[in-house]
């Protein structure tokens, strides 16, 4: 009997050291790693069709197909270093000269670190809700979101989060072509997701 009780004490003293040390199979090489830098929408698939709702419309294009509502996005945590984040869209089969990487459809910057998601049908504006701010398109006065406008093709439309490593950009022009310059030259980090429209 004394045996039995020694094994059983020494037993639960194995585990018990076990789990005080950490258990080394769940914390250490199996340990569960943080998710990639990621971006997603709830309203398409990557590669998928950009619904009509978030095609252009007013107010910059009246006549568009669609109600110029910007898509739900959500993304995963950037780099620990990330202070805030950024969005370039861009119409990558529509290259004039003044956009050489593609038209830009939309800029918004300076979206809080802990922030991780936009909801759907942002508000247009220099300046919105929680400080965020947009890029003025094509020098119409109009800061907000262009959707997809290509009615005689189907073009692939990037939309692109950068983590940057400031929580305010300095940027004194709020024009797309000076934020996005400041935007790709200094992201530390980005990731993309694409559609078609």
């Amino acid at each position: 009997m004394g045996m039995k009780t020694t094994h059983l004490i020494t037993l639960f003293g194995f585990l018990v050291a076990c789990d005080e040390g950490g258990n080394a199979s769940e914390t250490g090489a199996e340990a569960e790693e943080p998710a990639p830098f990621a971006l997603s929408s709830s309203a398409f698939e990557a590669e998928g069709t950009i619904p009509l709702p978030h095609e252009c419309g007013a107010p910059i294009f009246p006549n568009g197909p669609g109600e110029n509502i910007t898509p739900p996005l959500s993304w995963t945590d950037g780099p620990s270093e990330t202070a805030s984040y950024a969005i370039v869209m861009r119409d990558l089969d529509f290259t004039p000269d003044a956009y050489p990487d593609g038209l830009i459809h939309w800029v918004i910057y300076d979206i809080p670190a802990d922030m991780l998601e936009l909801s759907e049908d942002i508000d247009d504006g220099a300046e919105i809700d929680g400080g965020l701010r947009q890029g003025e398109l094509q020098n119409t006065d109009f800061f907000g979101y262009l959707g997809p406008c290509s009615p005689d093709s189907v073009n692939t439309y990037e939309f692109t989060v950068h983590a940057m490593g400031e929580a305010t950009l300095p940027v004194e022009a709020q024009d797309e072509i000076t934020v996005t310059d400041y935007v790709e030259g200094n992201s530390i980090a980005q990731t993309s997701l694409a559609g078609e429209s």
